[in-house]
């Protein structure tokens, strides 16, 4: 699967949800209530209107770094670093080298390290994100889709397949096994990296495409899920027939209870909604919390509290104090009528904080952005 695979299927997903789903009522146990912003405070820079941030990591609830495209008045984009340390109050930016690409994920390892992963391949920096070195590609292939490090040596990239490198990303070997065709359901097709301890991490993703009977082309939906217990030594396959469909994202509380945001392993379509899932084994078994569910993103910080995104309802934010089995709406989201609409949501988690990265425009509004934080 490639990059242009990922692109159309969240676009197709997303707008196939916008003309059918949103008209209905998603979620009938949902209780809105009146734009509580109390809980979440906006830490955007002064000039957010010319960022289009796309992901961000967190040390702490005061130090973090948000990656960024930035828009010049002349139009020019550049992508940026822009960092805080003191919770959002203030920010500094730094550009990143010029690359063939684009850049597409950061990652702190301690107050001074960082790591960006870009189209060409790793990009390190020893000074809080000042100044960046090419260190190596990833491949002769290209790009990861997520970077995850445990220390300044030990680091992980997911392409497919799970890529592990012991020497600070100069040098990688695969830590898993690579992709195939012959079997939709062994394991592979990885996108996304979560790792709750040192030792206990989770590679997931899976394959999803529909095609409508009249046009060309098979139509697959599988997801895919592999565990490792001894720091990408080894990985054991979770996913396998009729458990779940492919996984949008992943929120592990512990070593043995999480939640996970996936489609029903159900022949494709262009209407199947978002189930949320528990497990309460570390992953080998889930159970069904809620059916249509339409979230993106979600996170719990214990076994009933936790924060999901509505893309696919109306970009707000959403929360839980029973495990998932109602939701308030928590942000308001903006919303637009213009069927060229850009929604872009992020979410992370750093100590007692949630932060959410959002990017709206279309060619007939101005584009916002707004970095928000939540502390419980």
């Amino acid at each position: 699967m490639n990059r242009i695979f990922l692109t159309l299927l969240i676009v197709s997903l997303f707008f196939s949800c916008r003309k059918k789903k949103c008209d209905q009522d998603p979620l009938p146990n949902l209780e809105t209530i009146e734009n509580n912003k109390g809980k979440w405070v906006d830490i955007s820079p002064k000039n957010a209107g010319r960022h289009m941030p796309t992901e961000a990591s967190f040390l702490n609830e005061n130090e973090g770094y948000v990656l960024s495209q930035y828009h010049d008045s002349l139009d020019n984009i550049y992508d940026v670093v822009i960092r805080t340390l003191n919770g959002g109050m203030t920010w500094t930016e730094h550009r990143l080298p010029p690359n063939p690409g684009s850049f597409k994920h950061i990652f702190a390892v301690n107050d001074s390290v960082l790591f960006a992963g870009s189209d060409r391949g790793q990009y390190k920096s020893n000074d809080k994100g000042v100044s960046w070195t090419f260190i190596a590609p990833y491949d002769a292939g290209g790009y990861a889709y997520g970077i995850y490090f445990i220390n300044q040596n030990l680091g992980f990239a997911v392409r497919g397949e799970v890529k592990k490198t012991d020497a600070g990303g100069y040098t990688w070997q695969e830590s898993s096994y690579l992709p195939s065709t012959s079997e939709v359901d062994n394991g592979n097709w990885c996108w996304e990296l979560r790792f709750v301890t040192n030792n206990v991490g989770f590679a997931f993703g899976g394959n999803y495409l529909f095609h409508p009977p009249t046009e060309p082309g098979g139509s697959v939906n599988f997801g895919s899920l592999i565990k490792t217990n001894d720091q990408g030594k080894s990985w054991t396959k979770i996913s396998g027939k009729n458990m779940f469909g492919y996984i949008y994202d992943l929120s592990m509380v512990n070593e043995r209870l999480g939640y996970m945001l996936a489609f029903p392993y159900a022949p494709p379509s262009d209407n199947l909604s978002v189930q949320l899932l528990r497990t309460v084994d570390g992953g080998f078994t889930w159970e069904l919390v809620r059916d249509n569910s339409q979230f993106s993103n979600i996170y719990f910080w214990n076994q009933n509290e936790g924060i999901s995104l509505g893309i696919s309802i109306d970009n707000s934010i959403y929360y839980t104090s029973n495990g998932g089995k109602t939701w308030v709406k928590e942000y308001e989201g903006q919303k637009f009528n213009d069927p060229g609409v850009s929604i872009s949501w992020n979410l992370t988690a750093k100590g007692r904080a949630v932060f959410a990265l959002s990017s709206y425009g279309s060619s007939e509004e101005p584009h916002t952005t707004k970095i928000l934080k939540r502390t419980f």
